[in-house]
């Protein structure tokens, strides 16, 4: 398509314009085309009318700038970026994206009046507390640290509790009843986990009573040998609060004799397979 020494160019947007000249032609439509990289590339159309072009299209590339301003912001749902430039070809008005480094959409960009504003997303949260994370400075209270600060702590508690029974046994001298109930309490409050003593058949032990159980806050009961209420009595059951204690027998009088007898079998034959 021939084109007059005369082209009159309307900037449209950063890279459309609209071209107008004098053409020989009196009707006509068609493409136009560049070699982009050794391919034929559409980059805008061509319409002639009594000798009058109008041509709409890519005409231009990159559109420069002068130098911009930027502001971040955001922290807790991520960090965003509001920037701001002016292009040095007139532009009436264009819209755009702005691409990240691995060719992600991250933002958009509106031109009015050769003025461009640019709204853009540097990082999500998680990248962001990945960040700070990587970048905190190293906290003072390690795990090592805290394990030794809760053992010193809980040591230190056992020190006061055996100073206030001291107290309580030196201060108190009539009251020995309620010094010897602040005393096992003290100790009570000190257990964890299950405490038993084995001597012989018999055991005594202490423990913490589940919270999801139902028990009395206090109660005595009998320990007995087997299932269900009925079973032959083995020994005594004391529930304090959420403490119990009990002293029992293992198994009958009748059983220990064949139990003896078992474990001592049961060990001779483990000292044949160590040997």
């Amino acid at each position: 398509m021939t084109g007059s020494r005369r082209t009159r160019v309307f900037p449209l947007t950063a890279q459309w314009y609209l071209a107008t000249w004098r053409s020989k032609y009196r009707l006509r439509a068609k493409t136009i085309r560049t070699s982009v990289d050794g391919r034929q590339k559409i980059i805008g159309f061509a319409a002639t009318v009594l000798g009058f072009t109008v041509a709409l299209g890519v005409f231009s590339g990159c559109c420069h700038t002068t130098h911009g301003w930027y502001r971040d912001f955001g922290h807790r749902f991520g960090r965003y970026t509001i920037g701001g430039w002016r292009t040095v070809r007139r532009v009436p008005v264009s819209t755009g994206w702005a691409f990240g480094g691995d060719g992600s959409r991250i933002g958009c960009t509106v031109t009015v009046a050769s003025r461009t504003l640019m709204f853009a997303k540097l990082a999500t949260r998680a990248d962001l507390h990945a960040s700070c994370q990587c970048h905190r400075p190293r906290s003072f209270w390690t795990e090592k640290r805290v394990r030794l600060a809760l053992r010193a702590v809980t040591v230190a508690l056992v020190a006061l509790d055996v100073v206030l029974v001291a107290l309580a046994w030196c201060l108190w001298p009539v009251s020995y009843l309620v010094t010897a109930a602040y005393t096992v309490w003290v100790a009570l409050t000190w257990v964890k986990r299950p405490h038993f003593l084995d001597v012989g058949r018999f055991t005594a032990g202490v423990w913490r009573v589940h919270p999801g159980t139902n028990t009395p806050i206090l109660g005595l009961f009998w320990a007995r040998h087997g299932a269900g209420p009925k079973g032959p009595k083995a020994g005594l059951e004391l529930v304090i609060g959420g403490y119990g204690m009990a002293a029992f027998a293992l198994m009958p009088r009748s059983e220990w004799p064949a139990y003896k007898q078992a474990k001592a079998e049961r060990r001779a034959r483990r000292k044949e397979l160590e040997a």
